[in-house]
């Protein structure tokens, strides 16, 4: 299998990528910490620690020296590049850089999220370029897209990605419109703790906006803010989406006795997601799968599991069967 992974992921390689389609330039951006950042592109020596899974819809593995032990661990990387372990040398995570590491590389771009400040200061006084994303909507996502198109002079290409990306959202909203607004369902997103929900700063607040579902937890003006069991129960949700990493699954919240006056506890509506991240374009396909739960009848037509493939076919060049065989 991995012989026909690396000889799919080849040719669209050389079909998405080829020569860089923007010429050099000085990008010039302002980033989430509120730091203007210039960076020369197209860059040689990225560092990615966020939006690795950009990488290989944009196809610069070329212009990478290193990425965190998440991308290594993450199911579509190990898939689009098998030898991944090998290939790059890994610098910590996004919360804990390796900075001696980091260093050594001499990237001339790094990118990070915002989690932490100090460690993106203590770079840039060092004279290396580094943004610092925290996407808070599917506008933010779509910025960063185009931010790494030019900064990898793939400009071209991250329009079509999120063309790609709007076709599947597009697709979404066709579907849920016949759904009444009084009969649209109340959701609650689930973090590492079951009561440590999405709030309205979270762009899974944005992605049940585009769903057609209704955030409870929106009124808290938080990207993830914990709340009492009592409050979920009060929120009274009528689907729970729990984050595809989290070390709990479905069967733990169905089997509290906590839990059991809630509505999707009730009609067991309680699901966990795939282990894909949101920052990503990989976005568009989650909100398919979700959309499907949240309004099964809406999506009967519809084979969402061919749409997904499809998306992975035109985005990353390989079949979600291929990436799904490598699990987590």
């Amino acid at each position: 299998m991995k012989e026909n992974i690396i000889a799919g992921l080849m040719l669209f390689v050389m079909t998405v990528a080829g020569a860089r389609d923007t010429p050099a330039e000085e990008v010039v951006f302002c980033d989430s910490l509120g730091r203007t950042v210039t960076v020369q592109a197209p860059v040689k020596r990225a560092v990615v620690v966020i939006d690795y899974e950009i990488v290989p819809a944009l196809g610069v593995w070329d212009q990478i020296v290193a990425v965190t032990r998440w991308a290594k661990q993450n199911d579509l990387i190990r898939a689009v590049r098998p030898n991944i372990e090998s290939e790059f040398p890994s610098i910590g995570t996004g919360s804990d850089i390796n900075i001696e590491a980091l260093m050594a590389l001499k990237p001339d771009f790094v990118h990070t999220w915002t989690v932490n400040p100090q460690n993106v200061a203590f770079i840039a006084a060092k004279g290396i370029p580094i943004i610092a994303a925290n996407y808070q909507n599917r506008q933010d996502l779509y910025g960063g897209v185009r931010l790494l198109g030019r900064i990898f002079g793939q400009s071209l290409r991250a329009e079509t990605v999120i063309a790609r990306m709007d076709r599947i959202f597009d697709l979404i909203r066709k579907n849920i419109a016949p759904v009444p607004r009084n009969m649209r369902q109340k959701a609650l997103w689930l973090y590492g703790k079951p009561t440590l929900v999405a709030g309205s700063d979270n762009l899974n607040n944005d992605l049940f906006s585009l769903i057609g579902a209704i955030n409870p937890a929106a009124e808290i003006r938080q990207q993830n803010p914990e709340v009492s069991i009592e409050q979920i129960i009060r929120w009274n949700p009528d689907i729970l989406f729990i984050w595809g990493n989290s070390r709990y699954g479905p069967q733990d919240i169905l089997g509290n006795p906590q839990w059991q006056a809630v509505a999707a506890v009730r009609t067991r509506r309680v699901y966990k997601m795939p282990v894909w991240s949101t920052w990503s374009p990989r976005l568009a396909p989650e909100a398919l799968w979700m959309a499907a739960r949240l309004y099964p009848d809406a999506f009967r037509e519809v084979d969402v599991m061919q749409e997904i493939d499809t998306f992975y076919h035109d985005v990353y060049g390989i079949s979600y069967n291929q990436v799904s065989s490598f699990g987590n």
